[in-house]
Formats: structure tokens, C-alpha cells, sequence
């Protein structure tokens, strides 16, 4: 990440979230994915997972094997906070 001070990242990334035209979904999608990369470890776990509903409504039907991926791996990331994931793929209430 080229910016020097994570502090700097997440309004950056929020910035670039809100300049992506409604039709880039992919790169919404990855922003977003990014953003999770700095929040979660930063205990913001509850940003996260808004993170990751509106990345399950946004990039719903989007055929992209990098955000396919991130997402996986950011699931998983999730588990070790609890509210983990159902066979169906849907998340647990916890």
C-alpha cells in the first residue's frame, strides 16, 4: 500500500469507493475488498462486515474470479470473529 500511515488509507479508500460509477462494479467490489484488507485488522470488524453485505448485493452475478477469490478469503478472515458461514453459503445469526 503506498500510503505510509493506515489512518490515511481508510478515507482513501472510502474516497475512491464514492468516485466509482455505478457501473463499475468490479472495481467497486475490489475497493471494497481493499477497504476489508485495512479495517479487519484494525478490530473494525463490524465496518467489515457491513462491507461484506453490500459487497454480496453489489457484486451479485458478477463474474470476476479476483473478487470471487477476496471474497472467499475474507469470509474465512470473518470466522475468527464469529458469525460464521452456513453450508448454504449464507451467514449464521450470531
Amino acid at each position: 500500500m503506498a500510503l505510509r500511515r493506515v489512518a490515511e488509507a481508510v478515507p482513501a479508500f472510502e474516497y475512491a469507493l464514492a468516485a466509482r460509477t455505478p457501473e463499475d462494479r468490479r472495481g467497486a467490489a475490489l475497493t471494497r475488498l481493499r477497504l476489508t484488507d485495512v479495517l479487519l485488522p484494525l478490530g473494525c470488524v463490524d465496518e467489515t462486515r457491513a462491507l461484506e453485505r453490500e459487497l454480496a448485493e453489489q457484486s451479485d452475478g458478477l463474474r470476476s474470479a479476483a473478487v470471487v477469490r477476496r471474497r472467499e478469503a475474507l469470509r474465512w478472515s470473518l470466522l475468527r470473529f464469529g458469525g460464521g458461514w452456513n453450508a448454504a453459503g449464507g451467514r449464521d445469526a450470531s
